[in-house]
């Protein structure tokens, strides 16, 4: 019983992990998309 627990700990804790780097690169590509349409509208 203790191993499952320990295994479902770990799976959460790899989900967290990927939701926050999803999160992240998100955040870069939010910022990407920001910059190109700020250089649109001063040309």
């Amino acid at each position: 019983m203790l191993e499952v627990l320990n295994i479902i700990k770990k799976n959460q804790m790899e989900a967290k992990k990927i939701i926050i780097d999803a999160s992240i690169e998100a955040e870069k590509i939010k910022q990407g998309l920001l910059h190109i349409i700020n250089n649109e509208l001063l040309c």
